[in-house]
């Protein structure tokens, strides 16, 4: 009967928001007026906490200081950026909302005593596209405000904000950049990076990197990437850390004009209250120009990794890191798969290896009707033979879904997914399943600037 209540109600709302969604139509040219108002008002909590200097002082309020700013703190910084130079490069404002409704029986992701809950979420978001002859920058905001049916307490907001790009400096000097920043819980982004599944607690992840690439002909060239991270999460239970990659590469195109080949050392290094690892390898990569909307890149490496713990003990071990990508883009459909054998960071503070595979397709059957799919298989196991304490795991996600365009600027889609974790342990093996399904009515409306 609950159930019922609650598809009424949600048939209802969802009712008035179409009507209310459609109705802006009208109201373009006053969106961006009424954006900055609300920048404004939400922005000055951020500006007292960095006059007051706690950020200086406390670094770590640095994390509770992004979530408070939210996507006000990220409209600004953007405008502020891009305002200058709208008049010279194409800027887009596109304006996002959600509504949604799921039903997950297994909320969590337990192996067993299974709790389940009906979820109302709503889904704000914002994308900045700001592209000139030499750049283009991409800025995407978004929230997921989750409500639960019977387990109320964890009713939350999960925030996703990520800035990407690229400039040509000079003619032969360009740059990239990478930042993103996410707060949701373990059982979310974490379990994709990791494929371990572990107890529910609030994680703030942070990671920002770039590269510099000088060209030093027409056909080679010398490239410099350095990238950091940091996570934290809620509580003393688990371990902080913070990560720091370096690489330097010497690239060179093949006289075919499709095949690049390249060359360089990389170095990696993380701490945390436990332990301390340093890992050095040398990469070999290939990279291919398919076609005009294919394209892929394989590297290999010889890694070298040591461990330096705090009771005292240390540990090395030689290894191979590697990665493959292909992405395709047509016109109706897009393709992309993802490989990456890596060392990731648990919860626990131990690096573990890491076989991660990803793949997505997305076609448009219809010109209104269409259809993807997301799967993940992730093996994660231990990297040094005196970890026994890490128990190989085993992780993997299916994800389809449907989506039919109702207007120019609405859809409504309808999406399914399993997810499913295998862990080996002396005391028996153990199982996770769970299963969640959900309709969400999605409103976009892009706004050239």
């Amino acid at each position: 009967m609950g159930q019922r209540n609650i598809l009424t109600r949600l048939t209802h709302a969802t009712q008035m928001i179409v009507k209310r969604m459609t109705a802006m139509e009208n109201f373009r040219q006053n969106a961006i007026d009424r954006l900055l108002v609300g920048i404004i008002a939400n922005i000055n909590p951020v500006i007292r906490l960095f006059s007051s200097g706690t950020i200086i002082r406390n670094g770590s309020s640095l994390w509770k200081a992004l979530p408070c700013a939210g996507l006000p703190l990220i409209l600004a910084f953007s405008v502020a950026l891009l305002w200058d130079t709208a008049g010279a490069a194409d800027v887009k404002l596109t304006p996002k909302l959600g509504v949604g409704y799921a039903y997950d029986d297994n909320i969590f992701f337990s192996a067993q005593d299974k709790t389940s809950s009906s979820i109302f979420t709503v889904s704000p978001g914002l994308e900045v596209d700001h592209k000139t002859l030499v750049s283009n920058y991409l800025l995407k905001a978004d929230l997921d405000i989750l409500y639960y049916d019977k387990e109320s307490d964890l009713d939350r907001t999960n925030q996703y904000y990520r800035l990407t790009g690229d400039h040509r400096i000079k003619e032969r000097w360009t740059t990239d950049v990478d930042l993103k920043y996410y707060r949701d819980t373990t059982l979310n982004t974490y379990i994709q990076d990791t494929g371990r599944v572990t107890d529910r607690v609030e994680r703030d992840f942070f990671e920002g990197g770039g590269r510099l690439n000088y060209d030093i002909d027409m056909v080679s060239g010398i490239s410099a990437g350095y990238r950091f991270q940091h996570a934290e999460y809620e509580g003393d239970q688990f371990s902080d850390y913070s990560r720091h990659d370096g690489s330097l590469d010497y690239y060179h195109q093949l006289k075919n004009q499709v095949d690049t080949i390249s060359i360089g050392p990389s170095y990696y290094y993380r701490t945390n209250d436990f332990n301390e690892i340093n890992s050095f390898a040398l990469n070999i990569g290939w990279a291919r120009k398919w076609s005009e909307i294919s394209r892929s890149r394989v590297f290999i490496g010889v890694r070298y990794t040591d461990i330096e713990r705090n009771n005292g003990t240390e540990d090395d071990k030689w290894g191979v890191r590697g990665g493959f990508n292909f992405t395709r883009k047509g016109l109706a459909s897009t393709t992309t798969f993802r490989y990456v054998h890596a060392l990731r960071t648990t919860v626990e503070g131990d690096d573990v290896n890491v076989d991660n595979f990803y793949l997505s397709y997305r076609r448009l059957i219809t010109e209104r009707f269409g259809a993807e799919f997301e799967g993940r298989l992730v093996f994660s196991y231990a990297l040094f033979d005196q970890d026994t304490q890490i128990n190989d795991e085993r992780y993997y996600r299916l994800d389809p879904r449907l989506f039919y365009q109702l207007t120019e600027n609405l859809d409504l889609s309808l999406r399914y997914r399993y997810q499913n974790n295998f862990e080996e342990r002396d005391q028996g093996d153990r199982t996770r399943e769970r299963n969640i399904v959900w309709l969400q009515l999605k409103y976009a409306v892009p706004l050239p600037i």
